[in-house]
């Protein structure tokens, strides 16, 4: 039930966010073992955040939290690859909304007002900042 609770957020958090058009966006997502599975941008979200969670806890961030980069374990790597996955999509759809491609149905998302806004003008990283505190915040509050 909760699982089913968690990916019923990532999806109302997705449209709020990005749009109803990229609720169906798919990415290659890294399983612990190695495997490669494609997921929509709410499952992967969802996944994302078990494995932050799951992170944290991990051993060796724990035991050595200074030397975190040293400590990296192979599925430390697939983690980072999985957030860069993320960060690369959230990027494409600012650069889609921005060149017009696709617009989100109601115009009002958290991308199309972060894109027309002046302070966010010309730094993608910032709204791909944004974006994902919006994600993490909005797992708390749904």
């Amino acid at each position: 039930m909760a699982h089913l609770t968690i990916k019923l957020q990532s999806k109302i958090i997705i449209n709020v966010t990005v749009g109803t058009a990229y609720a169906d966006c798919k990415i290659e997502y890294e399983n612990k073992d190695g495997g490669r599975q494609m997921m929509d941008l709410a499952e992967f979200l969802d996944q994302l955040i078990i494995d932050t969670v799951h992170r944290m806890f991990a051993p060796h961030n724990i035991l050595f939290p200074n030397f975190i980069w040293a400590t990296y374990m192979p599925q430390d790597w697939r983690y980072a690859r999985n957030v860069q996955k993320f960060r690369t999509e959230i990027s494409r759809i600012i650069q889609e909304r921005r060149s017009g491609k696709t617009q989100s149905y109601d115009q009002e998302d958290l991308v199309s007002i972060l894109t027309t806004n002046d302070f966010f003008a010309g730094d993608d990283e910032m709204i791909i900042d944004e974006v994902i505190t919006f994600f993490l915040a909005g797992m708390k509050t749904i």
